[in-house]
């Protein structure tokens, strides 16, 4: 995970660069981007740091402890102290103690007070340890959240992205549609005039030319909308030419297993389950601690004496055991929800291993869906781009109807729409196969390697 941590930096410090250069934007420097400007990726940053700061505040937890007292005390110290003459024991004279009863002598210790106190767990029952290991765990599942919300959105971001491309690729079909529907309405109105065509069929070619303008007004406003999620998303007020294009990777895919082990591997989820076993675990160790006396030293020394009373030491150390032999908290139920956490942390692995595992096997398949339907494409292209050149020739020959043109050039916009939709549709489920198994990094580049069928 540090080492995707240092190739999403070299990114982001790479993307300025390549929107300064005016060479467009890639889908890399897009990806930098985005996960530089997120707000989502900020506040989950903010949840590391949050859960760092409060794992540091525990470092500490068996290190000495040194408090420092200082004070102002009023009272008196009572002490009764027994008169006691001696017997005698003088020749035939033998008498017994006389007890004259008690003497009561008073002391103020009133004055200030100070002093220095430390304490210093030796044993604890493996609590501490427990609890600094538990919060380093939280560090971990924070970051592994952080990694998993930046993978979802490197998945949205390639459904932005491609979509720029496919609708700015589809608007270009549509213009140039449109200018052949153009020319072909100025050479209808010229056969009218001939009066080689009837007012009828140049009336079908008008009709055909204005519903490729409303196409266009579509295709147009379809643009407008892609760009706009997607240059919110990069927090960006207007997008470059965008580098990367619809690709589609004719070559065989890595075997399902493989991408299924790189999940296992790298994908976030599992790092956060990890992170929650950790956390259960100790858990666990901290409630059997409970039940484990505690064994600590102490010292303490007093730095104004003269106001001490009799009793007060000057200075003293000593070593102490505690024993809880009745607790407020019901110590069996707290090692049974222990053990039903990490119960439930074990259900979690396993439902999580099962659905990642069924998402890179459906993102696998799909790409190879999409892929072999982007390869049959390439038949239904070339045959609408005969048909439509057949027609057009036998309209000026006067053999075809502007219908029937028409009918042939929807044709050749339905394939061409077609293949390109099937290149999206693989970028797609490409982008999630990379994303679940943690290779998104390498996504990009597949659209410059070999074997790779490229749309405009």
């Amino acid at each position: 995970m540090r080492m995707r941590s240092v190739v999403f930096l070299m990114l982001m410090m790479a993307a300025p660069s390549a929107l300064a250069d005016g060479a467009g934007l890639s889908f890399d420097a897009a990806r930098a981007q985005m996960r530089s400007r997120s707000d989502q990726l900020r506040g989950a940053s903010a949840a590391v740091e949050f859960a760092q700061q409060e794992s540091n505040a525990l470092s500490g937890l068996d290190y000495p402890r040194v408090v420092l007292n200082l004070g102002q005390v009023i009272g008196q110290k009572r002490v009764d102290l027994p008169v006691v003459l001696p017997g005698v024991d003088v020749g035939p004279i033998h008498t017994q103690p006389i007890n004259l009863g008690n003497v009561p002598i008073g002391e103020s210790i009133n004055g200030p007070r100070a002093s220095i106190m430390g304490s210093y767990v030796i044993y604890a029952g493996g609590r501490i340890a427990a609890k600094q290991a538990a919060a380093a765990a939280v560090v971990d599942e924070a970051r592994a959240g952080a990694e998993a919300e930046a993978d979802l959105l490197d998945d949205e971001l390639a459904r932005l992205y491609f979509g720029v491309q496919l609708a700015r690729s589809v608007d270009q079909l549509q213009a140039k549609m449109l200018a052949q529907q153009d020319e072909e309405l100025a050479r209808a109105v010229g056969f009218e005039k001939q009066g080689m065509i009837s007012q009828l069929e140049r009336l079908a070619v008008q009709v055909a030319r204005d519903a490729a303008a409303r196409a266009q007004v579509k295709a147009q406003a379809d643009v407008r909308i892609a760009e706009l999620r997607l240059s919110r998303m990069l927090r960006q007020e207007k997008l470059p030419p965008l580098t990367t294009p619809l690709f589609v990777v004719t070559r065989p895919l890595a075997p399902l297993a493989e991408w299924q082990g790189a999940a296992l591997q790298a994908n976030p989820i599992f790092a956060i389950i990890k992170a929650k076993q950790t956390q259960a675990e100790q858990a666990k160790r901290a409630s059997v601690g409970a039940w484990l006396p505690d064994v600590f030293a102490f010292g303490q020394y007093n730095f104004v004496k003269s106001y001490l009373a009799l009793p007060e030491p000057d200075w003293l150390v000593g070593i102490g055991i505690n024993f809880t032999l009745v607790d407020n908290i019901d110590r069996p139920s707290g090692m049974a929800a222990a053990d039903a956490l990490v119960a439930r942390v074990d259900a979690v692995r396993a439902d999580a291993t099962n659905r990642v595992a069924t998402g890179i096997e459906v993102a696998w398949r799909l790409s190879q869906e999409a892929a072999e339907q982007y390869r049959l494409t390439a038949s239904g292209v070339s045959l609408a781009k005969e048909n439509l050149r057949l027609r057009e020739k036998s309209f000026a020959e006067g053999l075809s109807t502007a219908v029937d043109v028409n009918e042939a050039r929807t044709m050749l916009m339905l394939a061409e729409t077609g293949r390109r939709l099937a290149a999206f549709e693989f970028d797609l489920a490409y982008a999630a196969l990379h994303a679940a198994s943690g290779r998104m990094n390498e996504f990009a580049a597949q659209a410059r390697g070999p074997d790779v069928a490229v749309e405009p």
